[in-house]
């Protein structure tokens, strides 16, 4: 693996330790909030993939003088497109609301009484 991947491995792994350390020092009603912004969040995200990969898929598998072709593909478009931008505002709002509510873990105070 190049440099660039390692930089890029070393930088996912340490965003996902942040938020699970974050996630452990929330209070318990915030943690169940995260969970249903980030339930939503995967669920919007599944939806764009989902659509996304199904206009392809039709688009190359179907053949061109089937009718319903190409009112399906701009149907998936749509879909794939709105649940696209409404996953970006979703995920933006969560980024937000976790940079609010996460409380980092706090000094001990035997720490600095020596």
């Amino acid at each position: 693996m190049d440099d660039c991947g390692q930089m890029m491995h070393a930088n996912v792994w340490q965003g996902i330790y942040s938020v699970k350390t974050i996630y452990l020092h929330m209070e318990e009603s915030a943690k169940q909030v995260f969970k249903i912004k980030y339930i939503t969040v995967v669920i919007l995200l599944n939806i764009f993939l989902f659509a996304a990969a199904a206009a392809v898929a039709i688009f190359f598998i179907i053949p061109a003088d089937a009718g319903f072709k190409n009112p399906v593909i701009a149907i998936l478009i749509i879909i794939a497109v709105l649940s696209g931008l409404v996953t970006r505002k979703q995920y933006i709002g969560t980024k937000e609301w976790l940079e609010i509510n996460a409380k980092p873990e706090e000094p001990s105070d035997k720490e600095g009484s020596t």
